[in-house]
C-alpha cells in the first residue's frame, strides 16, 4: 500500500491504495480537484460534488486551448472521459476498475508519466494532461499516441491501473507498446 500526501502551504488530499484494488481519496483540508476516469467511483462519504469534464482538465483556465487539447486526444484515440471531485475537509472517495490494480506514482516537479488513457485511473490537479506521438516504426494495437501527464508542482500523483503488480524501470528506457 502506498499513501501520498498532496499539499500546497496545507495537506489537500491524501491519495492511497488499498488491497491493490482501489484507490482513497481523502480531503483534509483547502480546496483543490482530483480528476478521474468517468464510473470508477464507486462510493464516497461526505460532502463532494462530481462534475463531468467536457473539455479536459484545464477547461476553466485556457477553453481555447482544452478544446484543441480534446480534438487532439478523439483523433489519437486518446481520449479519457473525466470526471472531477471537489470536496469539503474530511470527506473520502472510492475509485476501482475491473478489478485491476491501483498504483499511485508520486511526480516532482517536471517529470513526465506516459500511460495509456484506459490505464489512467485519477491525478491531482497539479499535473498537465495531454497526449504524445510514441513514434514507434510499426503500427501497434495501441496505436501510435500515449497520454503524458506533467508534474507542475513537487506534490502531483498520478494512480494508474495495471493487471498485476506493476514492472517499475528506471528512466530512460524504451518499452514495446503492446
Amino acid at each position: 500500500m502506498g499513501t501520498f500526501f498532496v499539499w500546497r502551504y496545507f495537506i489537500l488530499f491524501v491519495l492511497e491504495t488499498v488491497n491493490e484494488l482501489y484507490l482513497r481519496v481523502k480531503s483534509v483540508d483547502g480546496e483543490g480537484t482530483v480528476y478521474s476516469k468517468t464510473g470508477t467511483m464507486i462510493g464516497y462519504a461526505g460532502v463532494c460534488k462530481f462534475t463531468k469534464v467536457l473539455l479536459g482538465p484545464n477547461g476553466d483556465k485556457n477553453p481555447l486551448g482544452a478544446a484543441f487539447g480534446q480534438v487532439i486526444r478523439r483523433l489519437t484515440g486518446e481520449n479519457l472521459p473525466l470526471m472531477s471531485l471537489n470536496c469539503r475537509a474530511g470527506s473520502e472517495s472510492l475509485y476501482a476498475s475491473d478489478g485491476r490494480h491501483v498504483t499511485v506514482i508520486k511526480l516532482m516537479r517536471g517529470e513526465r508519466l506516459m500511460v495509456e488513457s484506459e490505464d489512467l485511473l485519477a491525478f491531482t490537479d497539479d499535473c498537465k494532461y495531454g497526449s504524445r506521438v510514441i513514434a514507434q516504426g510499426v503500427i501497434s494495437q495501441k496505436g501510435f499516441f500515449t497520454s503524458i501527464l506533467t508534474a507542475l508542482s513537487d506534490n502531483a500523483c498520478v494512480a494508474i491501473l495495471t493487471s498485476g503488480n506493476p514492472l517499475i524501470l528506471s528512466s530512460p528506457c524504451a518499452c514495446d507498446p503492446d
